[in-house]
């Protein structure tokens, strides 16, 4: 590895630390199991949020583009009324933050695979949001 990309690793790490402890509760349970490539446990999030994941996820790449940057929601001024459909939802990262932000949004969340839908299944009960997100097996 040359210097500069061990600069590069280490800033990425730092920064996905600082990330980690703004973002989650057990930021000290999820950072050992990062740093050695192991499956981390669920991301508890200091909002509330749990996002539940399997072994062949990232959760820790869903931290950074959903939570962190932000990319799913960077448009907007403030929490949205009516009906989002989330298209390839994965196992719920993006469904879960619009639903957790968004008290007056129904959003229908679609995913054919079979491993990720019943993991998005299982997030959007255990964070309580089933009564405002219907779940579509299926691919659009």
């Amino acid at each position: 590895m040359t210097a500069a990309e061990w600069l590069t690793y280490k800033y990425y790490a730092a920064r996905t630390l600082a990330r980690m402890m703004r973002l989650l509760s057990n930021w000290a349970e999820v950072w050992p199991c990062y740093r050695a490539r192991q499956t981390p446990p669920a991301l508890r999030f200091r909002s509330g949020l749990t996002l539940h994941h399997g072994l062949h996820d990232s959760p820790i790449a869903l931290m950074h583009e959903v939570f962190s940057e932000r990319q799913y929601r960077r448009h907007l001024a403030r929490p949205v009324e009516g009906v989002m459909i989330d298209l390839g939802a994965n196992i719920g990262a993006v469904t879960l933050d619009w639903a957790r932000r968004s008290p007056h949004l129904h959003v229908h969340a679609y995913e054919p695979n079979p491993a990720s839908n019943k993991m998005l299944r299982h997030n959007v009960e255990a964070n309580g949001v089933s009564d405002r997100v219907t779940l579509h097996d299926e691919a659009v």
